[in-house]
């Protein structure tokens, strides 16, 4: 059987609870609907998770219209087999390395620049395993990163107590390289599953960046990611080193590979908008005493008067 879910469209509304579970014959109804718009979406185990309409299994769907007394029949979902990425990841004798954050990334053009985005994740086991499920068929890059979760979204990284450049893991893309552009590809198709997928973690030498958010006391619900100046959208926070902002506005970034940077400062609750940034460089030596500004965001000023009725003439 398969699930099939509606929620309703438009500015302010809560989610729809409609739902229906399909026959032994893949058929559904789904009984007395609001007159409105609907999203209406498909999920099966085995098979990506599709709304009605999409080109693609993973694109928007179609929104569906009703009115009231309204009956919407033949309605169709062609659900597509997911594909599967798995394998190990390894430090670089060969030693399986558990609790490894592992990313699945597609490339997207933004502003005529290939990117690669969040597209799926997993974690090893103490095996050094993962398995990456629920992916439609399409074309990947996959990487391992030490980054933990805590350390993106909540405290940050421990801070180095040392002044001196270190060599540490960093994440590498499959098969053993530390950027996108030695990064090997992998073409899936419905229903695939594509092992021995073995990531040889590298170490390289790493740099230290540290300042301060300049910004109204106390700062609360704010991180500093480091992303390469070229990128035109903050897509993953996964791919870059990330910490939160303390309490008196500072910051440590750790891992660092060389290059040219914006360091930027992002709200952590709500929705995801930028509070501050500034370039660096990052070459041959840590870096501190990095100032981010701190700028609000939009306003939107006006006025509101009352308008005096004219007063009746007399008769």
């Amino acid at each position: 059987p398969s699930y099939i879910g509606a929620v309703q469209t438009g500015p302010m509304l809560p989610p729809s609870p409609l739902a229906a579970t399909t026959n032994a014959e893949g058929k559904f109804k789904l009984e007395r609907i609001d007159p409105g718009s609907y999203f209406l979406h498909a999920e099966r185990q085995g098979f990506v998770n599709q709304q009605y309409g999409a080109r693609t299994p993973k694109s928007m769907g179609t929104p569906i219209t009703l009115t009231a007394g309204q009956e919407m029949k033949e309605l169709q979902f062609k659900l597509t087999p997911h594909a599967v990425i798995a394998g190990r990841v390894l430090d670089e004798e060969g030693e399986p390395v558990d609790k490894t954050n592992v990313q699945i990334r597609r490339a997207v053009r933004i502003k005529g620049k290939q990117q690669l985005v969040h597209a799926g994740s997993a974690q090893t086991n103490d095996l050094g395993e993962f398995r990456a499920a629920n992916l439609p068929p399409g074309r990947y890059w996959v990487s391992a990163s030490l980054q933990r979760f805590n350390h993106v979204f909540g405290e940050g990284a421990p801070r180095t107590t040392t002044d001196q450049p270190q060599e540490e893991v960093v994440t590498t893309f499959f098969p053993s390289s530390t950027d996108e552009a030695g990064a090997r590809s992998l073409d899936l198709v419905p229903g695939q599953t594509l092992s021995a997928i073995d990531i040889r973690m590298r170490k390289e030498r790493v740099y230290r960046v540290r300042g301060k958010l300049v910004a109204p006391l106390p700062v609360k619900n704010i991180r500093v990611t480091i992303m390469p100046r070229d990128i035109e959208l903050y897509t993953d926070p996964f791919s870059n080193p990330a910490a939160a902002v303390n309490p008196d506005g500072t910051f440590e970034l750790s891992r660092v590979l060389p290059g040219a940077y914006s360091l930027v400062a992002l709200t952590v609750f709500g929705n995801v908008r930028s509070v501050g940034s500034t370039p660096v460089n990052v070459a041959r030596e840590n870096l501190s005493g990095i100032v981010i500004p701190f700028h609000n965001t939009s306003t939107v000023t006006g006025s509101i008067g009352v308008e005096t009725p004219a007063p009746e003439k007399a008769p």
